[in-house]
């Protein structure tokens, strides 16, 4: 009983699970919540329950589903039991409308009659397919350049799509077109394009679009239509076809029109006019693709022309049938010709026609510029046309025909730049003898030789030559005035570095030729002219040979070879562009021949080589010799025998000596050789000045001189005694300062000795002076003791010896305590007495020297002051007496010839 019970209670709590599993909601699936896009016919889909036995689907355009709602659709759906129960309904039929928001949900109704209500989704419905107006379906012979205008039930769009393609499953696009926020009037959309093909079905369909949501668009909805054939293409005449060469042949105007075939054309309308606008114009038809005719007779008119063609019957608009007229071809231009231009000179078969000939014609009114053409051909072939000028602006022009004695042809034309005139009549001339060119000598050349060939452009078989040459320019006084029959002449010029001037004429037959050009040249410098050394010399010595030459005027360098042979195979030296007019070698061979040249160079050129010389070479040489002695400038030479001695010379085979009293050597006392290497000579005067100096020589000849060195011989002994003057013999109160010693002057002497002593015997010296140059002698160094007895005596000296002396003289200075003191200059010393330092005044009646001294009262000089020059008037001195000791000093000073004596004292 309770196992049944447990049982009972199982069955129950299954039941119960089952009931509550049952109960779960609908989850709806498709289209999802806030779909933006959905199409009119779509597929609700939502998850299926396993307790529902059937479901009801409820759509409304109100969230709140009333059951009147018109939108509100519900549907059952019975399964059996034991089957599986669909979640899913295809609403059509136009059930949903475009541009539409709705609401659904589904309620599922499980057996038992329980009802289950899913979520409210909601969703919008696409937008309604736009509806084509033009170009309307099956329509043809449209233009390519085409609007296309589609109807809308909307005010405004986020977007508007214009798809056309080439075939009806739109996918070979040929335009797709996207326009944001289009403009919208009366619900009406237009867009024009251009297509890109003629005589093409396209396919077209519109699309419009709005919150991101794009109509829909039924193909069995879209339109074709097909454009009209292209135009065709004008070929000839070419536009801006100008009058020639299309009307090359003159009148009557005759022009053929061509252009390309267009596909399917039946025939073609075309129309000529003289107005780009074809207001007045002349319509053709032809089923060919070319059309002839013959304008008016009138030179220089413009005319403009055009060509449709008309195809097969279509459908045309308002469901017309006709014949399609293809595009219009473009417009293109062309003119008759400017009329012919009369030709004035040279008449037509004119002869000995000038290389250089001026052309004329007459004006031709509407002509901007002028064509001549000349050819050696009267058909004026390309390959023959000489001369082909197509801008002359006015009605004369200059021809230089190429060829001398040959037949052109030549005409002339307008050629303005908007068109062309027909050619003239053609005129046939012949050329007289061409001018000749000038070869050589180059124009303008210089460094030319004196012997020079001129040449110059040979002239027609046949033709002579007048060569004229002259050094003017305007030919007055001729060289060379000569007929030729050749093209070449040679000729020696008679001056070098000279400028020449020629010209040439030839003539052929009865025909003359211009003179040419006048040509100029220059000849080459003249060739330098040799100096040294001298032709043919020989004993050339070989070490430091000058070699000279004279160069022409203008010559700027030279160039020269020194060889080993006279043709310069051998060259033993040589030397470009040197700038001076000589050379010194040192390296030639003794006993050798050599040739030189030389020539010189500028600017213009290079001159010919001069004469060759030739000369022989000696032996070098000796060198100079070296003197030993007598020594230079020695001054105590014997004149009883006098020896002369120098080095030997290398290569000497003996020496020259040359001696004399002058240094240029004018009279010669010695002038004698010797094989060896000393000269004695005996005879010179005593107490002069002679020069000598030694060559040496050898075959080749002297060397240069050795230094010049001189010499002085001894004098005599002086014989003569000197006479003493001053001071007096046994003079008395002489001053202690400065004395001057005087006598008389003897010959024969250099200077003169004087002694100084206070003893008779001269034992002892004061003073010995050997180099007084003068008669007299100031003693100024050595200060004489006052109250002394001094002894001296003078004699002469030189070279040789002395001469006696002069007699002993004796003489006593002073006593300084007896000095009588004078008052020339107003002398003063202050301080006095004096402690240190004094100031010395005096007064000079002139500027002058002076000399003061301090002595004591020995008469001993304790200062001496010496000045070369004093103001006139007050003078001052300052002294030091700091080394003085205390005592009385006597002072002297002395200026103007007088001696002013005075006294003062040191007190320290």
């Amino acid at each position: 009983m309770k196992r049944v019970k447990i049982l009972s209670l199982l069955a129950f709590l299954f039941g119960l699970f089952a009931v509550s599993s049952s109960s779960a909601l609908p989850t709806l699936l498709e289209p999802a919540n806030s779909d933006a896009c959905v199409e009119t016919s779509t597929m609700f889909k939502w998850n299926s329950l396993d307790s529902a036995v059937r479901y009801v689907l409820l759509l409304s355009s109100d969230m709140d589903f009333p059951t009147e709602s018109p939108e509100t659709f519900v549907d059952t759906l019975n399964t059996q039991s034991d089957t599986t129960l669909a979640s899913e309904i295809l609403l059509d039929g136009g059930i949903l409308k475009t541009n539409s928001f709705y609401y659904w949900k589904v309620v599922a109704i499980g057996g038992n009659g329980q009802r289950f209500t899913s979520d409210i989704f909601s969703f919008h419905t696409r937008l309604s397919e736009i509806v084509l107006i033009s170009p309307v379906n099956d329509v043809c012979c449209l233009e390519r350049h085409l609007q296309f205008k589609v109807e809308t039930e909307y005010a405004s769009l986020d977007s508007f799509r214009l798809l056309i393609t080439a075939d009806t499953a739109m996918t070979d696009i040929i335009i797709d077109t996207l326009i944001a926020n289009p403009l919208i009037s009366s619900g009406i959309i237009n867009i024009t394009v251009d297509l890109p093909f003629n005589a093409q079905t396209y396919y077209w369909a519109a699309y419009q679009n709005a919150s991101d949501c794009w109509s829909i668009f039924n193909i069995e909805n879209q339109h074709n239509f097909c454009t009209k054939a292209g135009a065709p293409d004008l070929l000839t005449p070419e536009d801006a076809s100008q009058g020639t060469p299309l009307f090359e042949n003159g009148m009557p105007f005759e022009v053929t029109l061509n252009w390309s075939p267009v596909e399917g054309a039946l025939y073609y309308t075309g129309y000529y006019s003289e107005t780009q606008t074809f207001g007045a114009s002349t319509e053709f038809g032809t089923t060919d693709t070319s059309f002839t005719f013959t304008l008016p007779d009138e030179y220089n008119k413009t005319y403009f022309w055009k060509v449709f063609a008309k195809t097969d019957p279509v459908l045309l608009v308002e469901d017309v049938l006709d014949s399609c007229s293809s595009e219009m071809s473009e417009i293109f231009m062309f003119k008759t010709p400017i009329e012919p231009v009369l030709l004035n000179n040279p008449t037509d078969s004119s002869t000995c026609v000038p290389m250089i000939t001026n052309v004329g014609w007459d004006t031709v009114a509407v002509a901007a510029n002028y064509h001549l053409q000349v050819a050696t051909s009267s058909d004026f072939a390309d390959t023959t046309i000489v001369l082909d000028n197509a801008n002359i602006g006015g009605v004369t022009a200059t021809i230089a025909f190429p060829k001398g004695i040959t037949s052109y042809w030549w005409r002339v034309r307008v050629k303005n730049t908007d068109n062309i005139g027909l050619w003239s009549n053609a005129r046939m001339v012949t050329t007289t003898a061409e001018t000749p060119g000038a070869i050589l000598p180059l124009n303008g050349s210089t460094g030319n030789p004196l012997q020079t060939t001129f040449s110059w452009d040979a002239g027609k078989t046949g033709s002579s030559y007048r060569l004229l040459l002259s050094e003017t320019d305007d030919f007055k006084e001729l060289l060379v005035d000569t007929n030729l029959t050749l093209n070449t002449f040679t000729f020696v010029l008679p001056n070098y570095d000279t400028k020449f001037y020629w010209k040439v004429m030839a003539t052929y037959g009865v025909c003359p030729g211009a003179w040419s050009s006048t040509f100029n040249f220059k000849t080459y410098i003249a060739p330098p002219t040799l100096k040294t050394p001298v032709k043919d010399t020989t004993m050339v010595e070989p070490v430091l040979v000058i070699f000279e030459w004279t160069g022409a005027p203008g010559t700027v360098s030279y160039d020269y070879d020194i060889a080993n042979d006279s043709l310069f195979q051998d060259i033993h030296t040589f030397e470009r562009n040197k700038n001076s007019t000589w050379l010194r070698l040192d390296n030639l061979e003794e006993n050798s021949s050599y040739w030189w040249r030389v020539r010189g160079e500028n600017a213009q050129g290079t001159s010919e080589w001069s004469e060759v010389w030739h000369f022989t070479t000696g032996i070098i040489r000796p060198n100079a010799p070296i003197l030993i002695s007598p020594k230079l400038d020695y001054t105590k030479v014997r004149v009883d025998t006098t020896l002369f001695t120098w080095e030997p010379s290398e290569r000497a085979d003996e020496y020259k000596i040359v001696v004399s009293e002058s240094s240029d050597f004018a009279n010669l006392i010695i002038d004698d050789t010797t094989t060896v290497t000393l000269y004695t000579f005996s005879g010179f005067d005593n107490a002069t000045t002679y020069f000598w100096k030694v060559g040496a020589i050898n075959a080749q000849g002297m060397s240069n001189y050795s230094n010049v060195w001189s010499f002085k011989t001894l004098p005599t002994i002086p014989t003569d005694t000197v006479n003493l003057l001053e001071p007096a013999d046994e003079s008395i109160n002489l001053l202690t300062g400065r004395q001057t010693f005087k006598w008389e002057t003897i010959p024969n002497i250099d200077s003169y000795e004087i002694w100084l002593s206070e003893n008779a015997d001269f034992s002892t010296l004061l003073i010995q002076n050997n180099k007084v140059w003068i008669n007299q002698y100031v003693n100024q160094i050595e200060k004489l003791k006052g109250l002394t007895t001094y002894y001296w005596k003078v004699r002469g000296v030189n070279d040789a010896g002395n001469s006696p002396w002069s007699e002993t003289w004796s003489f006593t200075t002073e006593d300084p305590a007896s000095v009588s003191f004078t008052d020339y200059f107003d002398t003063h010393i202050v301080p006095s007495p004096v402690r240190s330092q004094a100031n010395v005044t005096f007064t000079l009646n002139e500027a002058s020297a002076v000399t003061f001294e301090i002595l004591d009262l020995n008469g001993n000089i304790v200062l001496t002051q010496n000045f070369t020059q004093m103001q006139a008037g007050s003078n001052n001195i300052k002294i030091d007496a700091s080394a003085m000791a205390s005592g009385t000093y006597f002072f002297r000073l002395e200026s103007m010839g007088k001696t002013e004596f005075g006294k003062f004292v040191v007190n320290k």
